[in-house]
């Protein structure tokens, strides 16, 4: 209405105001199928670059305060809190020493996003598996080998990024079809020979912790999520 349109006993309404206001979702039920809950998210706060680009997470809400932490646009769930000028108030994990931090980033460095509805993906730390979810539906379950204590594959909530044939040959070894979950941390192939034959010592390993912090799988499983998981799809490392 216009303004002093409007009357009643405490006067017009002529003063306005802007609120930032929280709205807390109705609660859902968590799902589990055969003792694992389904991962689900309505949406995802990431930040709002590359995937492959660092942003900074400071101690205060300005730039000139110190980073404490940083995390990698736009694959890497993160928390909101709070909301203090432009700053977000969010509770991360550090990307370089895998610790959960509390710390502000630029607003416009973070975005929300819905992940892809078809698909999520649970990791098992615990059990050493990677459970698929199809339409709520386990359709497949993976051996693998995660991060060692020394080396962790990192817990949160990701988003599957980008994906490519291979990598590792100038290292002296090669990986096969990786599909990205947060900068380096990836799913991959066990390791292999140049000539492609695997390394027996390292496929021996699947069930067990022994990687640098990405998740190995067997050829024929990383081929099956590099071929069948879209971008976007929700995972839950846990």
């Amino acid at each position: 209405w216009e303004d002093g349109s409007k009357k009643d006993n405490l006067g017009t309404y002529d003063d306005k105001k802007e609120f930032d206001l929280t709205v807390m979702r109705k609660y859902q039920p968590k799902v589990k199928v055969n003792g694992k809950i389904i991962p689900k998210a309505d949406f995802v706060y990431v930040g709002n670059d590359d995937e492959n680009n660092r942003i900074r997470v400071r101690k205060g809400p300005s730039t000139s305060t110190p980073t404490i932490a940083y995390i990698y646009g736009s694959t890497q769930g993160i928390k909101v809190l709070d909301k203090k000028d432009n700053f977000y108030n969010v509770q991360a994990t550090d990307y370089d020493t895998c610790k959960v931090v509390n710390g502000y980033i630029r607003c416009d460095y973070v975005k929300k996003v819905v992940p892809d509805k078809t698909y999520s993906i649970l990791v098992d730390l615990n059990d050493q598996r990677v459970y698929v979810y199809k339409n709520d539906k386990l359709v497949q379950k993976f051996i693998c080998s995660t991060g060692t204590n020394a080396t962790p594959t990192p817990r949160g909530t990701y988003l599957i990024g980008g994906r490519g044939a291979s990598f590792g040959q100038e290292k002296g070894y090669i990986c096969y079809n990786f599909v990205r979950i947060n900068h380096n941390y990836l799913f991959h192939s066990v390791i292999h020979n140049l000539d492609g034959s695997i390394i027996q010592s390292e496929y021996n390993k699947l069930g067990s912790k022994a990687s640098h912090g990405c998740i190995r799988l067997k050829d024929q499983d990383i081929k099956w999520i590099y071929n069948n998981i879209p971008r976007g799809t929700l995972v839950v490392i846990q």
